[in-house]
């Protein structure tokens, strides 16, 4: 057990003479009413906050619960720090008596200082004693993150959340949020079962008072569910179960994410007799299909080749799939009513491209990512045996014209950052107009897995590396996103 460091009985209430103005966290409602009640003059009574306690979170060891009572309702907050508590706070308005606040974005085996406060509607208000609490260690305290660049000032703001995998692409699904030190600060393992190493993670943001979740989806175990896991480590929702079988009929592979709708969109593997090839679907809440497009309908440029898909997403406000193909290195996309393939952009595709490049177009490419403008952002892995570097490429896609053009690129064959890895990778545009670069492998002769953030001008301004600590393993990442931080910033 990881108890507090400092006393966790009845904390001490701070006096308050006065009917202080309305902090800003506090919502609009309780704002106002705490205005009308000043304007009326009175001094409201103090809140009595009662058995403060700091409890382990077994479900996740970088967390802890903070719970109190009140002598009548009132709202619940959490203000913590490492040395005084004043980095972050976490709350709710929602008045209570029976508090409880799960404080969480800490890094492993660190002391905190916490209190905990609540305000009633009447703007009456109480604080509890500082108590301190130490976090515990998590079960991948083997993996290692390098921070090998670290530019404050032109980095975006944020933290990473990305899958880890460790020694082996069959390993345990496991998910991890970096802070902007590249420390965990949150995990989540779905269980203990082997899962393949094409898994995606995702933020999914549902209304306060829920906290947050995370979305992890892909190749899961056999018998696993891809599901949504909360911040306390909690899994609130669950999809279909995982089949037996890495290439098993209906087994879920490399995307599967929530759409605006709050439908799922799968990637599964299914067969045509023996002949292996791709089906999206969408998903409802309760895990059945609600819509479905198979590739061996449509792609015949394929003959009897596996498509091997790694991305499905949708566009065009929901009128159109884009899905995308390893094996033709192309990018398709579909009209989702009629499932017909509109377009394929890649060599030999339906555009003719548009420059002199002496690479013009993506070998074996991940990730696609849709920006404004009719642009294009992927994550362009190469190929061992046409062109043995990585690198991230933006193209220009004209829809009218039916021409496209590279207007922004990365390349892997630079000479003092040389990497390439053949089947993983990601890449985000960022707000800041940055990208963030996941560049993740587990074959040794190929480079260290690594996340990195790159300006438009191709200034590295943030890098970790990955690595596993005394051991001839390796770590390796498949996709990474750039979140907010969660909690409020004091």
């Amino acid at each position: 057990m990881h108890a507090p460091a400092g006393a966790a009985g009845a904390g001490t209430i701070h006096p308050n003479p006065m009917v202080r103005c309305p902090r800003p966290w506090l919502s609009l409602a309780l704002a106002g009413s705490i205005a009308a009640g000043c304007a009326l003059g009175c001094e409201p009574a103090e809140v009595e906050i009662r058995d403060l306690e700091v409890a382990d979170n077994p479900d996740n060891l970088l967390s802890a619960w903070v719970r109190w009572t009140t002598d009548r309702p009132a709202s619940s907050r959490v203000e913590f720090g490492e040395a005084a508590p004043d980095r972050y706070a976490v709350g709710s308005d929602e008045p209570v008596t029976d508090h409880e606040v799960l404080v969480y974005g800490v890094r492993a085996d660190t002391r905190i200082v916490l209190r905990a406060s609540s305000v009633a509607d009447d703007g009456g208000e109480g604080w509890s004693d500082e108590v301190a609490y130490t976090t515990g260690t998590p079960p991948f305290e083997g993996a290692m993150f390098e921070l090998s660049h670290h530019d404050p000032e032109r980095t975006q703001p944020g933290w990473t959340l990305t899958n880890l995998v460790l020694g082996s692409t069959l390993a345990p699904t496991l998910a991890v949020l970096l802070d902007e030190q590249a420390q965990p600060i949150w995990y989540h393992q779905l269980g203990d079962g082997v899962g393949s190493g094409d898994v995606e993670v995702s933020l999914v943001a549902p209304e306060p008072p829920a906290l947050p979740r995370v979305l992890i989806g892909g190749g899961v175990a056999a018998y696993a569910h891809p599901a949504e896991v909360d911040m306390a480590g909690r899994v609130v929702w669950q999809g279909p179960q995982q089949p037996e079988g890495l290439y098993a009929e209906g087994s879920m592979h490399h995307s599967f994410r929530k759409t605006e709708d709050g439908t799922y969109l799968a990637l599964r593997y299914a067969f045509e007799g023996l002949q292996l090839y791709d089906r999206i679907e969408e998903l409802g809440g309760d895990g059945e299909a609600v819509w479905s497009w198979r590739s061996i309908d449509h792609t015949a440029d394929l003959g009897e080749e596996y498509p091997h898909g790694n991305n499905a997403m949708l566009g065009d406000g929901g009128a159109a799939i884009y899905y995308s193909s390893r094996y033709t290195s192309s990018l398709y996309k579909l009209d989702r009513t009629s499932g017909e393939v509109l377009w394929r952009l890649g060599e030999d595709g339906d555009f003719a491209f548009e420059g002199d490049h002496d690479t013009p177009w993506f070998l074996q490419a991940h990730a696609r990512q849709l920006l404004p403008g009719g642009r294009v952002l992927l994550y362009d892995n190469g190929a061992v045996e046409d062109r043995e570097w990585s690198r991230v490429i933006e193209y220009a896609v004209d829809e009218d014209a039916m021409t496209a053009a590279v207007v922004w690129e990365y390349p892997g064959d630079l000479a003092d950052d040389e990497w390439f890895t053949f089947a993983w990778g990601d890449a985000d545009r960022l707000d800041n107009g940055n990208t963030l670069v996941c560049a993740g492998t587990l074959v040794g002769r190929q480079s260290q897995s690594r996340l990195f953030e790159v300006t438009a001008d191709g200034t590295k301004v943030w890098q970790v590396l990955l690595s596993v600590d005394g051991e001839e393993e390796l770590a390796g990442d498949y996709m990474a996103q750039r979140i907010p931080v969660l909690l409020e910033e004091l």
